[in-house]
């Protein structure tokens, strides 16, 4: 099961503690775009400019594998959709937003966890490809990110019931 985070701060951690070598070039190339990206921030925040260059956006954009970078684009779209008239409207398809996506994360860990145990236990599980094919299931995962997208979008913009 990869967790492309928790190996990135593994390999971090034996680099710096460890008797592993790490690739210190990229380290350094690191810092330096991570220097510029906050002097160019830095110069549109004093410009007063509606677009901001903020660091961990794209630091997690770099390390994170690429197959993540769409669900995260979609989820920066339903944002900037979500924005209401007022600060208060905004501020309430937020939270509502907030509090769906929180939920989504905390059943994908529990998910994660039991298909670990599952992986563990060695208990094999059916496959939908065998009876969809690859494009199929290539399909099908797209139409359920469509999906969820719709869900949160609505969900977030549905007018408080409290």
């Amino acid at each position: 099961l990869p967790a492309p985070q928790a190996v990135l701060f593994s390999s971090l951690v034996n680099g710096f503690f460890g008797d592993v070598s790490l690739p210190w070039n990229m380290v350094v190339w690191g810092v330096i775009i991570g220097f510029i990206i906050l002097i160019i921030d830095t110069l549109l925040e004093q410009n007063e400019s509606k677009f901001r260059l903020h660091i961990m956006p794209v630091a997690v954009g770099i390390y994170l594998p690429f197959g993540l970078s769409v669900p995260i684009f979609l989820g920066g779209l339903v944002h900037h959709f979500l924005k209401g008239r007022s600060a208060q409207e905004s501020e309430d398809n937020r939270g509502r937003g907030v509090l769906a996506a929180s939920g989504l994360i905390a059943g994908e860990s529990i998910m994660g966890v039991l298909l670990g145990v599952l992986a563990y236990l060695e208990i094999k599980s059916w496959h939908l490809g065998d009876w969809f094919g690859d494009v199929g299931m290539d399909a099908l995962s797209v139409l359920v990110l469509l999906l969820v997208v719709l869900w949160m979008f609505f969900l977030s913009k549905r007018a408080s019931r409290a």
